[in-house]
This record gives C-alpha cells, structure tokens and sequence, in this order.
C-alpha cells in the first residue's frame, strides 16, 4: 500500500511538471494560475505547495526538467569511451525534439523570458 502511494505521488509531480510545460508553453507564467495548473493536472493546488512549494518553483522544476532532457542525452554521449561521432550526437538531439514537438518552442519562449521566474537557468 506505502508503494502505490510513492507510486501515485510521483505520478502528481509528474503530471503537474507535464502540465505546467504545456501552460506555460501557451501563456505566460502571470497569465497562469495555481488553480489552473492544479485543474489541468487533476489535482489540487495543495499539491502544488507540497512539491514545489509555489508556483516559481514550479516553475524552476518544470524547466529543470525540460531542459534536463536535452542534458541527459548530451552527458550520455560526452561521457562514453569512443570517440564522439557528431553525427549520434545530432541524431540523440533531434530524436528528443522528435519526442518532444514543442521543445523548440519552449527554449526560445524560456530564453526570451529573462526577466521572469526561471530566468537564472538560462
């Protein structure tokens, strides 16, 4: 039973930094609300508190994590013994954007928003 609930809580964070991507993507960060991230996530904006402690830092995690998924594919193929093969290197990167449509959509409008919430990872 303890494991399903790590399960599922997981899952919440999960949803909310899915979700807020998304919102976030679409409107600015002033135009979306903590009810409205929690709605479209299926939970409550309690849940918001508890993971994030607040909206920015929601945020700070929601760009963490997208960004991280371009870093993840890069330190993979940085850290392997054979020489680095610039094409792999090119097709890892594409193959997350493939995965992820509106990821060149997310790092223009995130680099383009220096002065909001996020804007020390850039």
């Amino acid at each position: 039973m303890v494991r399903q609930h790590c399960l599922m809580s997981s899952d919440i964070r999960e949803k909310l930094l899915e979700v807020s991507a998304n919102l976030f993507l679409e409107k600015d960060f002033h135009s979306v609300s903590v009810r409205e991230l929690a709605q479209e996530a299926n939970t409550t904006s309690a849940m918001i508190s508890y993971y994030f402690s607040s909206k920015h830092g929601l945020f700070e995690e929601m760009i963490k994590h997208e960004y991280g998924k371009i870093l993840a594919v890069l330190d993979e193929i940085m850290f392997q013994q054979e020489l680095l093969n610039f094409t792999d290197i090119i097709s890892h990167v594409m193959q997350v954007y493939g995965n992820n449509p509106n990821m060149p959509k997310f790092i223009i409008k995130t680099l383009l928003y220096r002065q909001g919430p996020g804007s020390q990872f850039m």
